[in-house]
């Protein structure tokens, strides 16, 4: 994951416990996805989301889905 995008979700869930993993793609292409249980949440690739920090609706789709999978675990 580039490190704009790590950069906003730690921003945005500073004492979450997010698991966050980079596999980067051979080359410089900047993909990168957001999976949250599982459940692909952002891609670049295969999506278009484009990056991340670039596209403020997307960047509320993706703190939804965290802020969704945190409630959730808290019971």
């Amino acid at each position: 994951m580039g490190d704009a995008a790590k950069a906003l979700l730690l921003g945005r869930f500073p004492d979450a416990d997010l698991a966050i993993e980079g596999n980067m793609d051979l080359g410089a292409t900047g993909n990168f996805e957001i999976t949250v249980d599982g459940q692909l949440v952002h891609s670049k690739k295969t999506k278009g989301h484009g990056f991340l920090h670039d596209n403020p609706d997307q960047q509320e789709a993706v703190f939804a889905k965290i802020a969704e999978r945190i409630r959730v675990s808290k019971g």
